[in-house]
C-alpha cells in the first residue's frame, strides 16, 4: 500500500514539473499536412519523431497532452485555492455567528440588486473597468451588510439562514448548464472565467463542511471564554479556528480539483466557448471520438485523465486517513 502511495505522490509530482516546465520542443498547434493520422513512434519526412502519433491536421498528440497538462493544473489548482478561500471564509462566518447576526432584509435586497450586475461585468469582457475595480466596488457594495443597523432592522434575517439558502438555491442548478449559459455570454473564454466560475459552483461543499465543524467547536469553553473577553473575531479564527476546521476541508479541495479538470475536459470536448487553439485534453478526445478508427487520439488523453483524476482521489483518501 505504500508502495502505491509513493507512486501516487510521484505520479501528481511528475504532472506538476511538466505543467511548470513544459518542454519547448513539443508544439501543439504546428501543423504537418505531409503527416496526417501517423501511428505513435512514427518518424517524418522532416527526421521529427511523433512518439505518440499525430491528429487530422499533423499536430503532435504528445505536444498536445503536454501544453493540455499545464491547462489542466492551472485550472485544476486553481479552482481549488478559490474554493477553499470563498469556502472556508463563509464556513467560518456562517458557523461562528449562526443565528447571533441578523442582516437587515432591506440590506439583503439591495445586495442582490447590486452585486449580480456587478459579478456579470466580471465575467464580461468590459474594458471600462479593470477586474480590480470591479472587486473594490463590489466590497463598497456589501459593506452595508456589516454596518449595524445600517439600515431599519425590525425587518431582518439571520445571516446563517442567509447562507444556508444561497448554498441550496446554488446546489440546485446543474453545474453543465451553468456553464452553457455563461460561457455562451462571453466573447472569448480564458481560463481566468473558468476558474472563476467554477470556483461559484464548487464553494457551497467546503463552505458546508467548515460551517459543520465551526458549530462543533463553538460551544468549547475556549472558545467560550475568548468570546466572553471580548477578544477580536479574527484572532479566535486565527488561533483556535482556521486549523481545526480547515483539515477536512483541505481533503475535499483534492476532490475539488479533480472535479474541474474533469469539467474543463467536458468543456473542450463539448466545445463550449471560443477555445479554438488551445491545447487540452478534452479536445484531443474530441478529435478521438470524430475519427475513432485512430485509436491513439482517444486512448492517451483518456488514459492521462483517468490517471490524474483517479491519483487526486487516492491522495484524498490517503490524506483523510491519515
Amino acid at each position: 500500500m505504500k508502495n502505491t502511495n509513493y507512486l501516487l505522490i510521484g505520479f501528481v509530482s511528475f504532472l506538476v514539473l511538466v505543467g511548470i516546465f513544459t518542454p519547448a520542443p513539443f508544439e501543439p498547434n504546428a501543423h504537418d499536412l505531409d503527416n496526417i493520422f501517423t501511428p505513435p513512434f512514427s518518424i517524418s519526412e522532416s527526421g521529427k519523431m511523433h512518439y505518440l502519433g499525430t491528429t487530422e491536421l499533423g499536430k503532435d498528440v504528445l505536444g498536445i497532452l503536454v501544453h493540455g497538462t499545464n491547462l489542466a493544473l492551472q485550472i485544476g489548482f486553481g479552482v481549488a485555492l478559490l474554493t477553499g478561500f470563498i469556502g472556508i471564509i463563509v464556513g467560518i462566518i456562517s458557523g461562528f455567528y449562526a443565528n447571533k447576526y441578523r442582516v437587515s432584509l432591506f440590506n439583503f435586497i439591495l445586495f442582490l440588486l447590486v452585486s449580480t450586475p456587478l459579478i456579470i461585468y466580471l465575467l464580461l469582457p468590459i474594458p471600462v473597468l479593470s477586474h480590480w475595480a470591479y472587486l473594490i466596488i463590489f466590497l463598497l457594495v456589501i459593506s452595508p451588510l456589516l454596518i449595524p443597523d445600517f439600515f431599519d432592522r425590525k425587518i431582518s434575517i439571520p445571516l446563517d439562514t442567509i447562507i444556508n439558502k444561497v448554498i441550496q438555491f446554488n446546489d440546485s442548478f446543474p453545474s453543465l448548464v451553468i456553464y452553457l449559459a455563461i460561457f455562451s455570454i462571453i466573447e472569448k473564454v480564458e481560463t481566468f472565467h473558468i476558474i472563476l466560475v467554477m470556483s461559484l459552483m464548487f464553494w457551497t461543499g467546503v463552505t458546508t463542511i467548515v460551517r459543520s465543524e465551526t458549530l462543533a467547536l463553538m460551544n468549547k469553553p475556549y472558545i467560550q471564554m475568548a468570546i466572553r473577553n471580548q477578544v477580536p473575531f479574527y484572532k479566535i479564527v486565527y488561533f483556535h479556528l482556521l486549523n481545526k476546521v480547515t483539515t477536512n476541508a483541505r481533503v475535499h479541495l483534492v476532490l475539488v480539483a479533480g472535479k474541474a479538470i474533469i469539467a474543463e475536459s467536458i468543456l473542450s470536448f463539448l466545445r463550449i466557448g471560443d477555445r479554438e487553439g488551445i491545447a487540452s485534453w478534452g479536445s484531443l478526445i474530441r478529435v478521438g471520438q470524430e475519427n475513432i478508427h485512430f485509436w491513439w487520439l482517444i486512448l492517451f488523453p483518456t488514459l492521462l485523465l483517468s490517471l490524474t483524476t483517479w491519483s487526486l482521489y487516492r491522495l484524498s483518501f490517503i490524506t483523510r486517513t491519515n
